[in-house]
């Protein structure tokens, strides 16, 4: 049976090439790349990911992502506490 304080979150971003804005939320976060090139700035540091490259961070630092390849890009991220 699932944990009620964790929560799997599939993220999907579109071919755009379009920033999101920084956002930070209670808890920790974590995933991998699983298709193209992902920026992830966390706290203003930037990191490309691609397929196999995981990540972890706190939340609750401020974070983004944005696709920087020519197609699309895919991650499995999930955090705890499910606050959103």
């Amino acid at each position: 049976m699932p944990s009620p304080q964790f929560r799997s979150n599939p993220v999907v971003t579109s071919e755009l090439r379009t920033w999101h804005a920084y956002y930070s939320h209670a808890g920790e976060e974590c995933g991998v790349c699983i298709e193209g090139r992902i920026e992830l700035t966390v706290n203003g540091r930037s990191e490309v990911l691609e397929p196999g490259d995981a990540f972890y961070f706190s939340s609750t630092l401020p974070h983004r992502w944005r696709n920087v390849g020519k197609g699309p890009a895919r991650m499995i991220a999930a955090n705890t506490p499910p606050t959103f």
